[in-house]
């Protein structure tokens, strides 16, 4: 599609432009366009149903097809390259907020409320997809280390998160889980 192409290419231009001017256009796209906005929504909306679908599945049963794989990776590329270096970036990403299709099967924590889900969250979250696409699990680590890099109150966010019990499935019933 048209909108996943220009995703491809604004993604790949941040890439090869590290230099003040590249942080420019970083910090301008962040804050100054709903490139971020817009990309978090749809990157949201992507792995509330990916959770949906998978729901009481071994990670290795899910499947992703070509069109997931390909915007899923579009967005967490999208993501690592516009955090490269760019702490108005980084802060956005811990900024913006997502809100889930269906809150609980997106529940942050039980201490948080639901709607202050960010896309932080979001792109940690995508990384449970990782095993039914490999690039995705490589431009997740360089997402999150761009997220991260440099950045305390990213890195505290991530220290803070709870870690969620398991959905009850079948298998772990049976596992006696």
């Amino acid at each position: 599609s048209v909108a996943l192409s220009s995703l491809d290419v604004i993604s790949i231009s941040l890439a090869v432009d590290s230099g003040n001017n590249g942080l420019k256009l970083r910090e301008y796209l962040a804050t100054q366009t709903e490139l971020l906005s817009q990309s978090s929504k749809l990157l949201g909306k992507l792995v509330d149903e990916l959770t949906q679908r998978s729901t009481g599945l071994k990670a290795r049963d899910l499947k992703l097809s070509i069109r997931e794989q390909q915007w899923i990776v579009s967005l967490v590329r999208l993501i690592a390259n516009i955090t490269y270096r760019c702490r108005q970036s980084q802060d956005r990403i811990r900024t913006i907020l997502v809100p889930p299709i269906e809150p609980k099967i997106t529940q942050v924590s039980d201490s948080e409320d639901i709607q202050s889900r960010s896309l932080l969250h979001v792109l940690l979250s995508s990384t449970s997809f990782a095993t039914s696409c490999f690039t995705l699990r490589e431009w997740g680590v360089i997402a999150i280390r761009n997220v991260l890099d440099d950045n305390e109150e990213n890195q505290r966010l991530v220290a803070a998160l709870d870690a969620q019990s398991p959905i009850q499935s079948a298998a772990l019933d049976q596992a006696g889980v």
